[in-house]
């Protein structure tokens, strides 16, 4: 598990994840090079969310709190 997005077997990686430790901060330092401005949340607690605010200073939003202003951000920065 490498932290960064499978290029051949994805099924091979998603196993091997599921028993392996999270590369949370290569998975980070990948989505700083891609120029990731904004994150999302998706599980039942906020986690992520509060590492992701710690370790990036990065726009994250929690999908159970704030995707009503997720939404909000999305409209004003794509003009929808």
């Amino acid at each position: 598990v490498t932290g960064r997005p499978y290029e051949d077997n994805i099924i091979e990686g998603l196993s091997k994840q599921m028993v392996s430790t999270v590369q949370w901060y290569q998975t980070m330092e990948y989505l700083e090079e891609q120029k990731v401005s904004a994150y999302i949340d998706l599980g039942p607690q906020k986690i992520l969310k509060g590492l992701c605010k710690r370790n990036l200073r990065k726009q994250v939003f929690s999908f159970e709190e704030d995707m009503a202003l997720f939404e909000k951000e999305i409209f004003e920065k794509f003009g929808l």
